[in-house]
């Protein structure tokens, strides 16, 4: 779970184009608050994540051809029931989570694709 959590990390660091000023986010938060604005998540290179967003969770798939592994990991919790299969897909949603959920997110589940 470190491991994958860290790759999101470093997913985000492309993402949102620098490893600074990026708006806070708790995964815990019920939206009744105000967001603090200056607020960072991620400002410290040597910081990690976590945890995942409430109602994600990363699990295991196995995989039919074990030549090269026996299985991938795949996060879910989307809401429309489709899972990331790579990190790189997850940081497109959580960067819109991030964002107040504003506007149309970019990620391969909103757009119901895998």
């Amino acid at each position: 779970m470190e491991r994958y959590l860290n790759s999101i990390e470093k997913e985000c660091e492309e993402v949102f184009g620098h490893t600074t000023e990026r708006v806070f986010y708790d995964p815990n938060d019920d939206d009744t608050s105000e967001k603090a604005s200056g607020t960072h998540i991620f400002s410290n290179p040597t910081d990690i994540m976590k945890s995942l967003p409430a109602g994600y969770a990363l699990m295991h798939r196995v995989r039919n051809n074990t030549t090269n592994r026996a299985g991938d990991l795949h996060l879910w919790g989307h809401p429309s029931g489709l899972d990331f299969n790579s990190a790189a897909k997850f940081v497109k949603h959580l960067k819109w989570l991030i964002e107040g959920r504003v506007g149309d997110c970019e990620c391969p589940p909103c757009n119901g694709q895998r």
